[in-house]
């Protein structure tokens, strides 16, 4: 798992601003992958993430213009994981 920061929405706080929103380490969310109540989204661009070797598992490739589509796809009640690095 890369060492980034990132960035957990959960509910409503998809429409918050990027300062209000609460950031986390790797250290924090790896007891959350593979919990079903918790969607992890790798926003990174096409060409960063593949040339990336560093993915975690479990996580959904999404691309950077399609975050809008985050609270159309994604119940509010699971917690939402952005992940860029």
């Amino acid at each position: 798992m890369a060492s980034a920061v990132l960035l957990l929405l959960v509910g409503s706080a998809l429409a918050a601003s990027p300062t209000d929103v609460p950031r986390m380490t790797k250290e924090q969310l790896q007891p959350l992958v593979g919990n079903p109540d918790v969607v992890i989204l790798d926003v990174r661009s096409a060409p960063e993430y593949n040339d990336s070797h560093e993915k975690i598992k479990g996580a959904i490739r999404l691309e950077p213009g399609d975050v809008k589509a985050i609270t159309e796809r994604y119940p509010k009640e699971k917690s939402i994981v952005l992940y860029c690095s």
